[in-house]
């Protein structure tokens, strides 16, 4: 919805405005879970392509030193890679 804002102006503001905290609603906890291969993570970025900020909390998710970012990841592969 974020990338048709023209189309759903006010559901599109919403949801900016709801991930940006800024509704009074607050992200307590998310379910991520990445690739890890020799100690390097692979990071799909599903908030950017959206327009969404990238949360902070998600930046302290990945558990390796090391992590690569791999862009954008369409919810498909979201769903069969990361079960």
């Amino acid at each position: 919805m974020a990338r048709v804002s023209d189309r759903y102006p006010y559901s599109s503001r919403y949801y900016k405005l709801l991930f940006s905290e800024k509704l009074g609603y607050k992200i307590i906890k998310s379910f991520n879970s990445y690739p890890n291969l020799l100690g390097v993570s692979f990071v799909d970025d599903t908030f950017t392509r959206a327009g969404i900020p990238y949360p902070d909390f998600i930046k302290n998710a990945v558990s390796s030193s090391l992590s690569i970012k791999l862009g954008y990841a369409d919810n498909d592969v979201i769903t069969y890679d990361h079960p």
